[in-house]
């Protein structure tokens, strides 16, 4: 799988922004608190990144209806479990 933040250029510095985890799942993600400046964490460890160019290829690949159904297929209920159980932590206070 994969996953994506964004970058904005900021004051002449591209800067990396991951809004990824909701304040609801604290417990146990790190929330990224940004100020609106800074580099923030990314939620997950990269094995490689890709340049503007080829992150857009990408994700037009990605987003061919045909790559979502076979995503779904190999992947569907693990997304489903891994949405539940988030759901669950927001919910516990």
């Amino acid at each position: 799988t994969s996953h994506t933040y964004f970058e904005a250029l900021i004051d002449g510095k591209w800067t990396i922004i991951d809004p990824t985890w909701d304040p609801g799942i604290g417990r146990v993600f790190h929330i990224n608190e940004w100020d609106g400046k800074s580099d923030t964490q990314v939620a997950v460890s990269a094995v490689s990144t890709l340049s503007p160019e080829e992150s857009a290829k990408y994700l037009d690949r990605c987003n061919a209806p045909q790559a979502v159904s076979d995503d779904l297929a190999a992947n569907g209920q693990f997304y489903k479990a891994f949405n539940e159980y988030l759901e669950k932590v927001r919910s516990a206070k």
